[in-house]
């Protein structure tokens, strides 16, 4: 178990709202560590962010997994909202890549996490990543929407 924790603000696009916040266990040894991404809920709308997922993130660092738990454009925000929010989401989690030439990330053990409607956004990140069950996930996705 990890005691001291290194955090770091990083931005993986221009707006304010593209940004995730990264820590990482401060760990005797120097292996590479599983990441958990986090993606926050709030019905997709500005006036909740990340900051709600910082205990699970403290307690998941706790137990050694480094986090990078991400903000995103939200409705009430430029370009928050379809496509802005997918995008930005997709960016994120993209962007450990980036923070693993830098940290001690494994990229090949990432885990989603969400809450909410943070939860959906990471259930529809997972399923881009199965191109055979694409076109079904998008087209029931905005089959979805416009139900709603």
């Amino acid at each position: 178990m990890s005691e001291t924790i290194n955090q770091s603000k990083h931005y993986y696009g221009r707006s304010q709202s593209q940004f995730g916040n990264l820590c990482i266990p401060v760990q005797s040894k120097k292996e590479k560590l599983p990441i958990v991404v986090t993606i926050h809920g709030g019905f997709w709308l500005n006036q909740y962010g990340l900051e709600e997922l910082n205990p699970i993130c403290t307690n998941l660092n706790q137990l050694g997994f480094a986090t990078w738990n991400i903000e995103y454009r939200r409705l009430g925000e430029l370009d928050g909202g379809f496509p802005g929010t997918y995008n930005d989401v997709i960016n994120g989690i993209n962007f450990v890549k980036k923070l693993a030439e830098r940290y001690p990330i494994d990229i090949s053990r990432v885990i989603l996490m969400g809450h909410s409607a943070g939860g959906h956004l990471a259930l529809w990140s997972t399923a881009l990543s199965y191109p055979d069950y694409q076109d079904f996930f998008i087209l029931r996705t905005i089959t979805f929407l416009l139900l709603q």
